[in-house]
């Protein structure tokens, strides 16, 4: 037989936990919006650095496609790079009724027959190399020409 009095002494506690919980929860919440309030300029500052840097990264991305569409050189300067990106293009329905056909899958399973139509020359897929630009993630200033 449950002791009732156990019982209840837990329900207090589990009630008890819970008000903690909740009172730093709140506690946190409170000091956190009071820090932001308080560095309201600086994370401003912040998230205006970080939108100039994704848009200087994204301009030095395309001059480095146009060095590589150029001069075919993966390497056109020290930090920046191109990595070429297989592609494959294909009618998924035309591809299920392949594997069907192939007994290769009872549905399309993407990608496994993506591996398969790598190797395996389809006639109704495409693949098309596309050239990222990659930047290095330590760019030395005095290495840059």
């Amino acid at each position: 037989m449950t002791d009732l009095k156990a019982l209840q002494n837990q329900i207090r506690n589990v009630a008890r936990a819970r008000q903690e919980a909740q009172r730093l929860t709140d506690e946190k919440a409170a000091k956190l919006k009071a820090w932001e309030d308080e560095n309201q300029i600086f994370l401003e500052a912040v998230k205006g650095a970080g939108e100039y840097r994704n848009e200087q990264e994204y301009l030095l991305r395309e001059i480095t496609l146009q060095a590589y569409e150029e001069t075919k050189n993966k390497a056109p300067a020290q930090g920046v790079s191109i990595k070429i990106f297989r592609s494959l293009k294909y009618d998924p329905v035309e591809a299920k009724t392949w594997c069907l056909e192939h007994k290769v899958a009872l549905a399309l399973d993407i990608k496994t027959f993506e591996k398969l139509a790598q190797v395996e020359r389809l006639p109704f897929v495409t693949i098309t190399e596309e050239p990222k630009a990659q930047i290095a993630a330590n760019l030395d200033l005095t290495n840059i020409l």
